[in-house]
């Protein structure tokens, strides 16, 4: 790994450049971009949500990753030859090698981070093996994690698309260019889907080629990874790397009355997979739930816990798909990025059912240098399920729980 000094030294007028003038720039003065380099930032870099000439660049580089951050300096290195960064290549020049003229058109859906991701890198997967076409997504509404689902409330951007905080994936046009492009006409492969059911395919991050589709439609704009960087400094949560546990409780929409709810496991059904020595580390407890926050402690007072300070619901006070209830898409966002990076520091991730499980294990799994195990609680046969659309029986089940534990610990 080159050091900030180093990557200062052969950066000179060439990366200053990359940073203040323009992306053409960089592959014509005298012809060539070196393998490492750096440019400098600072926090007012996280507080300008736009493009900057260094994205244009990158967007059109991914060989190209993020090796150093610090406060005043972001470095970049060239891998030519990792698997990871043939498969980015390989997807770039799909994505920008190819004609417009036609396309894989797909709806953006506005249901979880797994789930909307899950749509995205399918459509993706579907628009190279399948149709060898562009992949391009559109919102008639925005995405849900730009604006709020109800109001279309604080956007990033006024896009209200991936492009708030991520490279653009394709050269097609922003979403009201591919809305009056291809909508309604016969330029598109495959149709938007009528709803979801009808969708084509969809891909998850547990499928190899998941994992670096996802990465690449999620490359962060540098203010998004310098505001992600400042969160991350601002707010540390002390774990011991290759020692603490994470746990994860999806609570908000366990007992609404639509659909099938989604099975209710109590903050003991997570805690009873952690072997007691590792209950002597820390235990990150991520939670949709404040109430989770507060059974965790009262429960196991002397668990180490450890949680992201935010706003969360109280149950399902939030009601169906509200996945932002601080009414701040952005820093939501900046939120989910920041637990991907905490996540990485653990060896047991115990959770239940959840697509967004499933991509922060693809981030446990991704470090190299401790080993990781986790465990799914709802393929557990000796775990009850319990399913309800009522809050009091969940509110009574609750209780009973608190009686038996103080029993226990009393006998």
């Amino acid at each position: 790994m080159t050091s900030i000094a180093d990557c200062d030294s052969r950066a000179s007028s060439l990366h200053q450049t990359a940073y203040h003038g323009s992306s053409t720039a960089i592959d014509h003065n005298n012809g060539f971009v070196p393998d490492q380099f750096c440019i400098d930032w600072n926090r007012e870099v996280g507080l300008n949500r736009t493009m900057r000439p260094i994205d244009d660049w990158w967007t059109h580089h991914p060989d190209f990753f993020v090796s150093v951050t610090n406060d005043t300096h972001v470095c970049f290195e060239r891998d030519i030859v990792s698997k990871r960064s043939q498969n980015l290549m390989k997807v770039y020049r799909h994505q920008f090698h190819k004609s417009c003229d036609r396309v894989h058109l797909r709806e953006m859906w506005s249901s979880g981070w797994g789930a909307d991701f899950r749509n995205v890198i399918g459509g993706l997967y579907m628009g190279m093996e399948k149709h060898h076409v562009p992949a391009v997504m559109f919102s008639k509404k925005g995405w849900h994690y730009t604006a709020t689902k109800k109001g279309q409330l604080n956007p990033t951007c006024p896009e209200q698309m991936l492009t708030c905080y991520f490279l653009p994936a394709h050269p097609c046009g922003n979403n009201s260019a591919v809305m009056a492009k291809y909508y309604e006409t016969n330029l598109t492969i495959n149709d938007k889907p009528k709803r979801k059911g009808g969708i084509e395919y969809i891909l998850g991050p547990d499928e190899p080629i998941g994992l670096y589709l996802y990465e690449y439609v999620t490359r962060p704009q540098l203010w998004l990874r310098r505001a992600l960087y400042d969160y991350l400094q601002e707010y540390p949560i002390e774990l011991t790397r290759g020692k603490c546990s994470v746990i994860h409780v999806r609570r908000a929409d366990v007992a609404l009355p639509r659909g099938n709810p989604r099975p209710y496991y109590a903050i003991a059904d997570y805690v009873n997979q952690i072997p007691e020595e590792d209950r002597q580390h820390e235990v990150l407890l991520l939670t949709d739930d404040h109430n989770a926050v507060s059974e965790a402690h009262e429960f196991y007072p002397n668990i180490s816990w450890r949680h992201i300070d935010r706003i969360r619901h109280n149950g399902t006070s939030g009601g169906w798909e509200n996945q932002t209830p601080s009414g701040n898409p952005a820093q939501e966002t900046i939120v989910i990025l920041a637990t991907f990076k905490m996540v990485q520091q653990c060896k047991l991730f115990v959770h239940g059912r959840s697509t967004f499980s499933k991509y922060m294990w693809s981030q446990m799994e991704a470090q190299d240098d401790h080993e990781v195990e986790q465990v799914d609680i709802s393929v557990d046969p000796r775990v009850p399920v319990v399913r309800t659309k009522n809050e009091e029986e969940l509110e009574k089940r609750l209780e009973d729980l608190a009686r038996e534990m103080q029993l226990n610990r009393t006998s």
